[in-house]
């Protein structure tokens, strides 16, 4: 597996965007419609949101272990994804298993971040709860 994934325009005319892989194989990918972000599942059962313009990971998820986990090595592998129209959220499907929401807009995520870490959050705690390197003003510090 490769280190790295590509996105080429789709006519072929330019190189859009690389991004850190995981290693393994991206079982499904989704960008949002207005091109800003593109999410990703692994093998591994996690969905990952980054920007395409920095390469930026702004958040991870696990995925629901789906209700067929057991009889196969790979049980993620027929997940699905999708943004909303407006982009502010994720939609993952797992075989076997329910449509899940997760919210990706950024001021959601920081404000959960923050509820959860307390009034206070540090690099460390933005990295720990998020799952991504943290922004450069942190808005919950105090």
């Amino acid at each position: 597996p490769s280190a790295f994934q590509t996105w080429i325009a789709p006519d072929g005319s330019r190189l859009l965007a690389t991004l850190s892989g995981s290693g393994g194989y991206t079982g499904a990918l989704a960008v949002s419609p207005d091109g800003s972000l593109v999410a990703r599942s692994t093998s591994h059962g996690v969905a990952s949101v980054a920007s395409l313009s920095t390469g930026q990971q702004l958040a991870v998820f696990n995925l629901p272990v789906p209700p067929n986990a057991g009889e196969s090595a790979d049980p993620w592998i027929a997940t699905a994804m999708q943004f909303t129209p407006d982009g502010r959220y994720l939609l993952t499907a797992t075989s076997g298993d329910k449509v899940t929401k997760w919210d990706v807009y950024m001021p959601d995520i920081a404000s959960i971040a923050c509820t959860v870490s307390g009034s206070a959050l540090s690099a460390e705690g933005w990295s720990q709860y998020v799952g991504s390197a943290p922004p450069s003003s942190l808005p919950c510090r105090d």
